[in-house]
């Protein structure tokens, strides 16, 4: 069997993780490190016709984890701190293959229209 963590994710987080504080909900914080992307999205609404315009988007962090770094599976809710910014994470989505894509949100500003800029 392939030893995927071994042979690229770990290299992978070396060679473009960056520091992150991670907070779970349950225990103590400690370091890891991820991938971290802000990106924006194309976003559809839903308003009952097909004639939705194209250039709408929305703002979605997301953080890519090693598994075999965590102390625990990551679960929706709980903290982590990157580039200076704390978020929360909205949702953990795993791939099958030792790591998690962590969907964010903004902590305490998640109802802010226009996010702050990360770069």
């Amino acid at each position: 069997m392939i030893d995927f963590d071994g042979l690229t994710l770990g290299p992978c987080m070396q060679a473009y993780g960056e520091e992150v504080l991670y907070e779970p909900t349950d225990g103590p914080s400690y370091h890891i490190k991820g991938i971290f992307d802000d990106t924006f999205v194309p976003t559809l609404p839903d308003d009952g016709t097909e004639l939705t315009p194209s250039h709408i988007t929305s703002y979605s962090a997301v953080l890519g984890v090693q598994l075999s770094q965590m102390h625990a599976l990551p679960v929706k809710d709980d903290g982590l701190t990157v580039r200076e910014q704390a978020f929360t994470v909205r949702e953990a989505r795993a791939d099958g293959r030792g790591s998690m894509l962590l969907m964010l949100k903004f902590r305490d500003v998640d109802d802010d229209p226009l996010p702050p800029l990360i770069a």
